[in-house]
């Protein structure tokens, strides 16, 4: 699967979980960041070098490689276990945010003002987040920008 689509199925993943209405829990160190920006390169080359039949559930990223032996068994090598679902799923509800939030602090004034109209989708994404969470993600900011550029390459 190209970048490009894994990215559109986080963004569908994304907007259809957006209407949740649960309280977010802190559930990501600084180790679990780490570890996603280290491993979801080399491991995203090995899972899709596994093929479309072991592919889980594509409506849910996170979980989109959990269906099968072969798959969990890359998942274990680079450190993740069953929580690797939910902490790959807050920190890319996280990045979003953030990258969101920063494009709109790039935009002219007026521009601005119609992007604050924005604000009750993109306090959506807050909702799935917990406030430490996104703290952490947003030190990391910067090696997540060149983790989604190397997985663009892929």
């Amino acid at each position: 699967m190209k970048p490009r689509v894994i990215f559109t199925a986080i963004l569908l993943f994304i907007f259809c979980n957006s209407f949740s209405q649960e309280v977010p829990v802190a559930i990501l160190s600084s180790v679990d960041v780490d570890r996603y920006i280290e491993t979801v390169v080399p491991m995203s080359k090995e899972l899709n070098e596994l093929g479309d039949a072991h592919r889980g559930n594509e409506e849910n990223p996170g979980e989109m490689w959990v269906a099968s032996a072969e798959a969990r068994a890359i998942l274990e090598k680079y450190g993740w276990n069953e929580s690797f679902a939910l902490k790959f799923s807050a920190i890319t509800w996280a990045y979003t945010y953030l990258k969101i939030m920063q494009e709109i602090d790039k935009m002219p004034e007026d521009q601005k003002v119609q992007a604050e109209q924005m604000m009750p989708m993109l306090q959506l994404y807050t909702s799935k987040v917990h406030q430490d969470d996104l703290k952490i993600v947003e030190g990391k900011l910067d090696e997540i920008d060149l983790v989604f550029k190397d997985l663009e390459k892929l």
